[in-house]
């Protein structure tokens, strides 16, 4: 008997191919495994996380997904774990790579806008979260599209999160803020005022703080031609 090649995400109801770990429209879990979802009940009804916390053994944790982050990239596969905390003034987020450590380049500023967009995300959670509608008929019955089709989906659909809210800025003093120190993407909150310089257009920007340390930055004047604003 010939196994499916299609299976129907029991959140969402939306098809995914049938190797799929992960729901492509929901992103919940796709295992059917029983033992898999007991033990995610567990985690979900049970007082694990508030012991580990109790006992500040979270560390241990994080260890242990770092383990299997490089675990999963021996497997070839290509895991990109991202972690975000609640700070003063906003969220701070990290990530876990197998492919670490990663030279100075575009792979570096890449994985770096990611963080910072992911950590827009966390600040901006419940705003996003309201705005989400559920999949349409049409969407769920869709069939599951090729690794292919979703790659080529993701490389011309335009970018939904606001790139126009980050910008790069210059650096200034070392505070040792972790954050901070090696972030190159900035989240800034308004425009101020334009002006011309020497024939350049250029823009004055208002930073937002450090979602870390709580830093404030002065406003500096950028090339207007990198927002859009």
């Amino acid at each position: 008997m010939t196994k499916p090649k299609t299976k129907a995400c029991l959140h969402c109801h939306g098809m995914n191919a049938a190797n799929r770990k992960t729901c492509q429209s929901c992103f919940a879990s796709l295992s059917m495994k029983e033992r898999i979802k007991l033990k995610e009940e567990s985690l979900r009804s049970g007082d694990w996380g508030g012991k580990v916390k109790e006992h500040r053994n979270a560390g241990r944790v994080v260890d242990s997904a770092r383990i299997s982050v490089r675990k999963l990239h021996e497997l070839d596969f290509k895991p990109l774990l991202f972690m975000g905390r609640e700070r003063r003034g906003g969220c701070s987020a990290e990530v876990i790579t197998g492919i670490a450590p990663i030279p100075e380049g575009p792979v570096r500023e890449l994985i770096q806008r990611m963080t910072a967009l992911y950590e827009y995300f966390l600040t901006n959670y419940s705003e996003l979260l309201a705005t989400t509608t559920a999949p349409s008929d049409e969407a769920a019955s869709a069939p599951p599209a090729s690794s292919q089709e979703e790659s080529l989906s993701v490389l011309n659909s335009p970018m939904t999160t606001p790139k126009e809210l980050l910008g790069k800025r210059t650096r200034d003093e070392a505070t040792g803020c972790t954050q901070h120190t090696w972030q190159k993407l900035f989240f800034f909150e308004k425009i101020i005022e334009r002006r011309s310089k020497q024939g350049i257009e250029e823009v004055r920007v208002h930073w937002k703080s450090c979602s870390a340390c709580g830093k404030e930055w002065e406003d500096t004047w950028e090339a207007a031609v990198n927002y859009s604003v």
